[in-house]
């Protein structure tokens, strides 16, 4: 539990949190800019586009479950600093890629490190930080969550592009190295209380009265014995079943039976495990309370659309600027602000509004904010389906607006709800399933959408019209604005555009249905 006075560590811990957790997020989403430039330069396909991504998310999403009980065991402090020095050793590797396989492995480690800080650092902000300042901590991270995805594009465009002179895209990723090296290094030397402890909650509370001394051994056999080592192989299965189903869904199709063997493994695994953790009698990584209570399902609901649209939006927006109008990578990143600024800067109002309204009425006024930026998400993404070629510079920028306030006003709410929900005992292990659902969604968002975009641009292409580079087996998307013959042209854009547009149809209804369960929470705890 938070102590009751603040902490001389507070302050240093809060702007070190801020920083990793930046580089976490811009570690994220700065590939969304850059992508058509990476996959010219190490002459990847089409389905091919959002593997850094996605593995990315992956290894982000499926180690989630990890953390907390590492954390419980080896301390928040080391579990941090591995995961930061993961992250490191990820994005010095993704700088040297020669290959589109290498570069997503590496990715894969980075997202792994990634994970990690962004957990540690929610899970650590219940402990360090004085409960009647958790609130604001809470928003303060919220808005540096969504702030990093403004610089994310921007940076991922700053290196990229013809523009582009004494550096390149790797720099990107070689970026974060000093970033992350002074940030562990002041660590070392501003969190002394963060060490692990003597006997890890999931350990002390099947101990016997008085407590008996363990030793660490004794420990570590006691936390083997209780871990829930199925729950984690269901959850870790399934996660990857699904995402990689949806991955082959872009290259093989829908129907294919891979994809639907792997969907439908993916689906019973994670059905599965919901069921195994309500009801284990093990250390189950999700408390079995979250499958109990309808607040913290209608919760998990709306978060997973949330990230879902997300990560769409950053995504396939920035494509839809470089590949349909022609922007540059840097370019791309300046006019995707509407929409990453938006969202930034939408999760202050609601943070003012709920404060002001009491704690008495905190529950209630968190539900109102839920449902009202689920409805002006599912707005917005609702108007960017008119976005296409002939759309004008004044459509290009408001639509995304639109959508970016609605999301933005919905980083820290779910989260807030669910808090309240639970008891102080549980806050790191309902910190710990709530990201797991928001990277789930992040992941399946991503990946759904590059399957959608990759099968309706197939269909939608002129006949015998290939992307690919003269030559090269490489992607060519900026260049479409330079076709010469101004039919062929217009006909591919518009399947571009076309493709694009179907991502913002489905993710319009998940927002719908969002913004439908947001009715639900109801705190019995304010």
């Amino acid at each position: 539990m938070a102590p009751s006075s603040p902490d001389p560590d507070v302050d240093a811990a809060t702007l070190l949190s801020f920083l990793r957790l930046t580089i976490a997020h811009i570690g994220h989403t700065i590939v969304s800019t850059s992508m058509p430039t990476i996959i010219a330069s190490l002459h990847a396909s089409e389905a091919q586009y959002s593997w850094p991504g996605i593995a990315y998310l992956l290894s982000q999403t499926a180690l989630q479950p990890l953390y907390p009980r590492l954390s419980d065991i080896a301390g928040r402090k080391t579990v941090l600093f591995w995961s930061i020095t993961f992250f490191l050793l990820g994005s010095l590797l993704c700088g040297a890629a020669q290959s589109m396989v290498w570069l997503a492995l590496a990715r894969a480690l980075a997202g792994a490190g990634g994970g990690g800080i962004v957990n540690s650092v929610w899970v650590i902000a219940t402990e360090i930080v004085p409960i009647q300042d958790r609130p604001k901590w809470s928003i303060a991270l919220s808005v540096t969550w969504s702030a990093s995805a403004v610089a994310g594009p921007l940076i991922g465009g700053l290196f990229s592009g013809e523009h582009v002179r004494l550096l390149s895209w790797r720099w990107a990723f070689y970026i974060n190295i000093p970033i992350g090296v002074l940030a562990s290094l002041i660590m070392a030397f501003s969190l002394p209380s963060l060490a692990a402890k003597d006997c890890p909650d999931c350990v002390a509370k099947r101990l016997p009265s008085p407590k008996p001394v363990l030793t660490p051994r004794q420990i570590w056999l006691l936390v083997l014995r209780w871990f829930d080592f199925i729950g984690l192989a269901l959850i870790m299965g399934g996660t990857v079943c699904v995402i990689i189903g949806f991955s082959f869904a872009a290259s093989v199709g829908w129907s294919a039976p891979t994809t639907c063997s792997l969907l439908s493994v993916g689906g019973a695994l994670l059905i599965a495990a919901g069921f195994y953790e309500a009801y284990t009698t093990r250390d189950a990584l999700i408390p079995p309370m979250l499958f109990k209570q309808r607040t913290t399902l209608a919760v998990f609901v709306a978060s997973y659309m949330h990230n879902f649209a997300f990560t769409s939006g950053t995504y396939f927006l920035a494509l839809y600027y470089q590949a349909v109008h022609g922007s540059t990578p840097l370019m791309a990143g300046i006019l995707i602000l509407p929409y990453s600024l938006g969202s930034s800067l939408a999760s202050l109002p609601p943070a003012c509004y709920i404060s002001a309204r009491g704690p008495a009425r905190a529950c209630r006024s968190r539900k109102e904010v839920m449902i009202f930026g689920m409805g002006i998400s599912c707005l917005g993404f609702g108007l960017m389906i008119l976005l296409d070629q002939n759309s004008g510079s004044a459509l290009q920028e408001l639509v995304p607006l639109v959508a970016g306030i609605g999301i933005g006003m919905l980083f820290h709410t779910p989260f807030g709800i669910l808090t309240s929900s639970m008891p102080e005992e549980e806050l790191a292990s309902t910190t710990g399933a709530f990201f797991l659902v928001r990277f789930i969604g992040t992941t399946t968002g991503l990946s759904v959408a590059q399957a959608i975009f990759t099968s309706r641009l197939v269909r939608a292409l002129p006949a015998g019209f290939t992307l690919q580079s003269s030559g090269s087996s490489s992607l060519d998307l900026q260049g479409l604005v330079g076709i010469s013959d101004e039919k062929l042209r217009n006909e591919v854009l518009g399947a571009v555009s076309s493709a694009i547009q179907w991502i913002w149809i489905i993710c319009t209804p998940c927002l719908a249905l969002g913004c439908m369960v947001g009715s639900f929470p109801n705190s019995e705890r304010g």
